[in-house]
């Protein structure tokens, strides 16, 4: 398994700790999120391609998020007010690009104008009531053995050793250490103690400040065992978030500021009318620029000058992140 794809699975790996094995929030599955999910994704890939708009492309400072210029082009087909089909490429990285539509013409959709009447919508079927919440374990003082039993108990495991001494967080050279367990593919595992998230911890989002650290040799015993060449630091938070740490200096871009590990791709909704549709607003970034623009991670300590987005403060444009590239376990 090369290097890359083997951090690609440990990122996916800690979402589902978090899920599985963290009982620190208060989190229960919402069945109203699986309608809105479907509506949503039904609604989304509808095509347009009769209506002409007349579209906007702004070009802004990534830091400051001023607009820095802006070119208009009128009466053009809607699936044309693109930001790579219109602004092309060779992009500076300082800066982010955007496109929008600002009136439309022509079309039988929904709010196109001139287009014939307005279709019925679809009746909303009657909610289901929502069920009891199931009863939540609550830890009142979580600890590394707690941890570790959960990680015992739901993966599998080659070797655990729960009651070894927690890893120190400031570790660089894992090397003869006792990993606190070793998954069955040779992963192993070093668990700090539940304190304060030093990384994050002057984030604007309290329950982000505290957690567990999860440090992961992605190679097990064959590599260097060596904090940013194969082990990496995963922040578990008490508000549910799995954030990778990184390593960002002078000729070492390593870990979640290193698009290579992680590319990421960030969109948001764009609304014209009554339409809905996902755009893309940065194509390509690692983890750590992604996370801080969307608003995922609000720490200037690890966003380090990576600013929220304005558009991504307004919470009907949704700002979230894809993986960008397909990766393989095996």
């Amino acid at each position: 398994m090369k290097l890359k794809n083997k951090i690609l699975f440990v990122i996916i790996l800690g979402v589902v700790i978090l899920i599985v094995a963290i009982p620190l929030t208060l989190l229960k599955f919402n069945p109203g999120l699986v309608k809105h999910l479907t509506k949503f994704y039904k609604y989304s890939n509808a095509v347009y391609a009769d209506r002409t708009c007349n579209c906007t492309c702004e070009v802004i400072d990534a830091r400051t998020q001023q607009v820095i210029s802006s070119r208009n082009y009128n009466d053009i087909p809607e699936s044309e007010c693109d930001v790579y089909r219109l602004m092309g490429g060779g992009w500076d990285p300082a800066k982010d690009y955007d496109c929008y539509t600002t009136s439309c013409r022509g079309g039988s959709n929904p709010g196109g104008g001139g287009g014939g009447p307005e279709p019925d919508p679809e009746p909303e079927p009657e909610p289901e009531p929502e069920p009891d919440p199931e009863p939540v374990e609550v830890i009142i003082n979580p600890t590394k053995d707690d941890f570790c039993q959960k990680i015992k108990e739901n993966y599998n495991t080659k070797a655990t050793n729960c009651s070894a001494a927690a890893i120190d967080v400031d570790t660089t050279n894992f090397r003869g250490k006792s990993p606190h367990i070793t998954l069955a593919n040779g992963l192993m595992l070093y668990i700090a103690e539940f304190d304060t998230i030093e990384e994050i911890s002057d984030s604007n989002d309290e329950k982000d400040r505290q957690g567990f650290i999860l440090f992961i040799d992605v190679d097990g015993s064959t590599g260097k065992s060596t904090l940013y060449e194969d082990v990496f630091p995963y922040y578990l938070t008490v508000s549910g978030k799995v954030i990778p740490g990184y390593k960002d200096s002078t000729g070492n871009h390593s870990g979640a500021a290193n698009k290579d590990h992680l590319s990421m791709n960030v969109i948001y909704d764009n609304y014209s009318g009554n339409n809905r549709e996902i755009k893309l607003l940065m194509k390509d970034s690692n983890f750590k620029r992604a996370a801080c623009t969307t608003g995922y991670v609000r720490s200037s300590k690890y966003c380090d000058g990576n600013v929220q987005y304005n558009l991504c403060k307004k919470q009907e444009h949704d700002c979230r992140f894809i993986i960008n590239k397909p990766w393989k376990v095996f």
